[in-house]
This record gives C-alpha cells, sequence and structure tokens, in this order.
C-alpha cells in the first residue's frame, strides 16, 4: 500500500464498439473476450499486476520495465503479426508509462493512473507509445541500442485534464522481437511448453491461453 514507480500498461481495441454495431454482440463480443483472457495470461505469465478490463481494454502494472515491454510485444506479434489464437480482424494501441501511482485494495490511483489512460487514448494502433520518463529508463538500460528502437524524435502532446504538453515516444518493437532475448513469442511458447512438460507437436494454439499448469494433464494427445 501506498505510492510507488510502476510501469502502467494501457491496451485497448481500435474499433470494437463500432463492430460490435454492425456486427452484433454474437460475433464480436466472444473476439474482444479472447483478447481479454490473453492479456491475464500473458500478465500471469510476467507475474504483472492485473488491475482490472474494461470493456475492451486491459489495465495492468509491472515492476520492471522489460516485463512491460515482454507483455506489449508478445501481445502485438499475437494479433499483428501471427494472429494465431484468433484472427480478430482488430487492431490493439498500447502505451506504457512510468508513472507514480497509490496502490490500495489490489487497484492503483493518482495522477499516474489518469496520465497512462489519456495517453492510451491518443496513440496509434499497432504500435507501443511511452512516456519520457520511460524513454530516460530505457536509454540507461539499452544505451546506444535506444537510437534504433525509437521510431522518432518525441512529439508533444495535449492531453486532457493537464495543463502542459508532454514528450512522447513511439517505439519500434520489431526490433526489439527481433534483437533483444526474451521479447520473441517463441520464447513465451517454448516456456509455455516447458512448464506443462508437453511436445509442441501435441499443443494447440488455444491452449497458450490456459495455464501451464492445468494444461498438463489433458494435453497429451498423442502419447
Amino acid at each position: 500500500m501506498g505510492t510507488s514507480i510502476k510501469f502502467l500498461c494501457f491496451t485497448d481495441l481500435k474499433g470494437s464498439t463500432d463492430r460490435t454495431q454492425q456486427n452484433g454482440n454474437d460475433e464480436t463480443l466472444p473476439l474482444v473476450f479472447n483478447f481479454l483472457d490473453v492479456g491475464k495470461s500473458l500478465s500471469d505469465y510476467l507475474n504483472a499486476e492485473y488491475i482490472k478490463d474494461n470493456g475492451d481494454s486491459h489495465f495492468i502494472a509491472f515492476s520492471d520495465i522489460e516485463s512491460s515491454l515482454r507483455f506489449a510485444c508478445f501481445l502485438l506479434q499475437l494479433y499483428r503479426k501471427r494472429k494465431c489464437i484468433i484472427d480478430s480482424g482488430f487492431e490493439v494501441r498500447i502505451c506504457i508509462c512510468q508513472q507514480p501511482a497509490y496502490e490500495r485494495d489490489n487497484d492503483y490511483f493518482g495522477n499516474g493512473v489518469n496520465f497512462t489512460a489519456r495517453v492510451g487514448h491518443i496513440g496509434e494502433e499497432n504500435k507501443i507509445i511511452i512516456n519520457e520518463e520511460m524513454f530516460s529508463t530505457l536509454r540507461t538500460l539499452w544505451g546506444e541500442d535506444i537510437k534504433k528502437i525509437v521510431i522518432s524524435e518525441s512529439w508533444k502532446a495535449k492531453l486532457k485534464g493537464i495543463k502542459d504538453e508532454v514528450n512522447l515516444f513511439y517505439i519500434d518493437w520489431e526490433w526489439i522481437v527481433n534483437n533483444k532475448p526474451g521479447y520473441h513469442l517463441a520464447d513465451y511458447i517454448f516456456n509455455h511448453l516447458k512448464l506443462a512438460d508437453v511436445k509442441a507437436s501435441n499443443l494447440k494454439m488455444s491452449d497458450l491461453t490456459t495455464s501451464a499448469m492445468a494444461l498438463r494433464p489433458v494435453v497429451h494427445r498423442n502419447n
């Protein structure tokens, strides 16, 4: 309980409301619920604090910067590059902000939470947007590589309810996936298999939304 620095991640599915109105609940909502299930599974895998879901969005708190980036890279690979669980046709927006947050009753409050939610709503689909504080931490962590992952120089944004403009950055998550160990979706799949003690040939992609420990007794399909 109290205030601490967290890496707060906000995600949502762009266009899900319009798609629900056009195609109805029966077609759209199972895809939205699958997105929520996948995000919760990934956050559990990365030992994050899943704060809440709200409609078609996740709000998650991470204690370290690399876990927050792994979550974002895994999710974008699933829904943009691989679409290997369900080809939903949705596009995902992700923001991660390094901010102080006040913890109470398994929830987080304060200006940092409000700031992150506002940044999340202005981000572009299939990209990761970060704030200036997170950029500084990444620069300390990765040194010269920071020049390779920042898509462009910082840009100033005006956020609702915040007086001054803020500096934001888009980062090249595909470069991170291809050049930094532990960020490729294959790492997640391999560790999931290892924990469940199963062979890849016996695993269905939908099994990745199931706890590996729950998976183990039922996945041995061909043994």
